[in-house]
């Protein structure tokens, strides 16, 4: 579990896992949203860091790019289309649901994930 890694986990080289090691079917989906006039590459670092920091962990990223472009649009608008885009991926993703979904979110794209 995320609670039990320690700074010093971060200080051995990374290894992957072995080719046989197996994933459970629940998975953690981390939903990364940029902020204004960004894209879906600015929080590419936060998955690479997360990727390596937990290897055992089975992650799947979003990384949002519903509003690539279109960040001076409402709050309201920006947070339809980051809803939108979330509910594809998960309808295309197949039938399992994620067992947690987790936001990355900088800046304005924090302020539209929030938005009720």
């Amino acid at each position: 579990p995320i609670s039990e890694i320690h700074f010093k986990d971060f200080t051995s080289p990374y290894l992957p896992p072995p080719l046989f090691f197996e994933y459970s079917k629940d998975y953690h989906l981390i939903i990364c949203v940029h902020g204004l006039d960004g894209n879906f590459y600015d929080l590419r670092l936060f998955k690479t860091f997360l990727t390596l920091a937990l290897p055992k962990e089975n992650l799947e990223f979003l990384m949002s790019g519903s509003n690539q472009g279109k960040t001076y649009s409402s709050i309201e608008d920006m947070a339809d289309n980051l809803l939108c885009e979330i509910y594809e991926y998960l309808h295309m993703s197949g039938p399992t649901p994620p067992k947690y979904i987790s936001f990355i979110g900088h800046s304005m794209g924090q302020i539209g994930r929030a938005h009720p």
